[in-house]
């Protein structure tokens, strides 16, 4: 009896659990949500914005389809499931046409169990399509931006102080009106330097419906003349077309009036009639002295040279008068020019007109006290000066250059060289003295000839130093006297 009662029991069980699994499983119907899964674009491609959604209200007709009856509890029900039906990502945004898309959706199972669904196909995947493509713009089309472009592109000035001119005339309506053109650098620009430019559509405008194809340039500063900064920047040709142009100027300065500044500070005018006492001007290698104003209104380029002056004669040295000149020698006196705007052409080559700007300085005896003139005219705040002297002999082809950085002179003079008599006597006037004239000069031949006093030259030292012991003090003075008198 009792067995027959737990085989009952254990029918009954199995008869519960048999309608539980008819109710949850043959009763739960399955939906299919791909089919109800949506995505909207918005705005162009390149930057169009996905939008996921499910469409509810297509699937609570299909799901009420199947409904023999509904009531207000049922619907209510229905609504709380489609309102947790969520999609995963809701949006994309910069989508472009062929781009591939995904998305997922999520629901409460529990609650459609309840209402006796689940839901399959939970994943769809798109491709974005039928897309409206944005106008292409090139800012950098060599068509619109150039020097004779929309867009003016181009350099002006001379180097090192060239500017960039950039400037967008495009007209109303046309599409680079949007465009905003921006350098690095626009100013104190040298040749070769690159310049970068960026372009970027302007906020001021709407610009849906374009794109830039490009948004940076680098730009070459070329095509420009150039200030000359040292003499070395010069091509062989164009160094010796501006040495010859100097080279006349020294000349014609010459046949007026030069000053010599002495090493001790004093002066000595040097006349026309001391022109043929010249060497030719021996220019530095190197030695230009550049010059830029602070306002960068002229370029100067200050050029050393040396030059000989040789066998000059003086009555007159400072307050002194010889009876018969003293002659006197200077090897390698120094001298700059001062060359204002001195320019390369946009091919490299030096630009020598007849306006071109030259002036000489005067000569120096002390190549330190010429240097001090240059710094003390050209050094001052605000202005950029470099000096570097050459420090080797160089060769030109039309004479024998000698270096003007070269510390000592190959020939040693006396400031003021005496009157030469190799047998003359000490006077015995105070007043008096007997100079010694230098009359050295000695030959570099091949030859070793050395040069010595003529004898006339001798005899007519002798006879002056006998004359000059045999006279006092007094009738000195008043031959002095006469003889600045007659002059």
């Amino acid at each position: 009896m009792k067995k027959k009662t737990k085989m009952l029991l254990a029918v009954i069980v199995l008869a519960i659990a048999a309608a539980l699994v008819w109710f949850f499983v043959l009763r739960t119907k399955t939906v299919d949500l791909n089919p109800y899964i949506n995505v909207s674009y918005e705005g162009y491609s390149e930057d169009a914005v996905a939008s996921f959604s499910v469409d509810t209200e297509a699937l609570a007709a299909e799901i009420q389809s199947d409904w023999k009856e509904a009531d207000d509890e049922k619907l209510a029900k229905l609504a709380e499931v489609l309102a947790v039906i969520v999609c995963n990502p809701e949006s994309i945004e910069g989508v472009s046409n062929g781009q591939e898309l995904e998305v997922t959706v999520s629901y409460d199972k529990d609650l459609a169990k309840s209402l006796g669904y689940r839901f399959t196909g939970l994943t769809k995947k798109f491709t974005a399509e039928g897309l409206e493509e944005k106008t292409p713009i090139d800012p950098f089309d060599a068509a619109v931006f150039g020097p004779e472009g929309t867009v003016l592109a181009y350099f002006e000035g001379s180097s090192p102080l060239v500017e960039l001119v950039l400037e967008n005339n495009a007209e109303a309506g046309d599409p680079l009106e949007m465009v905003v053109y921006q350098a690095d650098r626009t100013r104190e620009l040298s040749k070769g330097d690159k310049v970068t430019i960026t372009a970027s559509f302007s906020e001021a405008f709407d610009t849906a419906g374009y794109k830039l194809t490009s948004t940076e340039t680098t730009l070459t500063v070329d095509g420009v003349e150039s200030f000359v900064s040292n003499i070395e920047e010069l091509s062989l040709e164009s160094r010796a077309e501006l040495l010859l142009k100097l080279t006349d100027v020294f000349n014609a300065e010459i046949q007026g009036y030069v000053e010599l500044i002495l090493a001790d500070g004093n002066d000595v005018a040097l006349g026309s009639s001391y022109a043929e006492c010249y060497g030719s001007p021996v220019f530095a290698e190197n030695g230009s002295a550049v010059v830029t104003n602070s306002w960068g209104s002229d370029v100067l380029a200050v050029i050393p040279f040396t030059t000989d002056i040789n066998d000059a004669e003086f009555s007159w040295w400072a307050n002194e008068h010889y009876d018969e000149p003293t002659v006197k020698t200077f090897a390698g006196v120094s001298g700059y020019f001062v060359v204002r705007d001195l320019m390369l052409d946009i091919n490299g080559n030096v630009i020598i007109s007849d306006s071109l700007y030259v002036e000489m300085s005067d000569l120096f005896e002390d190549k330190a006290a010429m240097v001090e003139e240059i710094m003390a005219k050209y050094g001052d705040e605000g202005i950029v000066i470099t000096y570097e002297p050459a420090e080797e002999e160089t060769e030109e082809e039309s004479s024998v250059e000698e270096s003007f950085a070269e510390e000592s002179s190959e020939e040693e003079t006396t400031e003021e060289p005496a009157f030469e008599d190799e047998t003359a006597e000490e006077t015995a006037a105070e007043e008096v003295t007997v100079e010694e004239t230098t009359a050295e000069a000695v030959s570099e031949e091949e030859t070793g000839t050395e040069e010595i006093l003529t004898e006339a030259a001798a005899d007519e030292t002798t006879a002056a130093a006998q004359l000059l012991s045999e006279t006092t003090a007094d009738s000195a003075a008043e031959t002095e006297e006469e003889t600045t008198a007659k002059d």
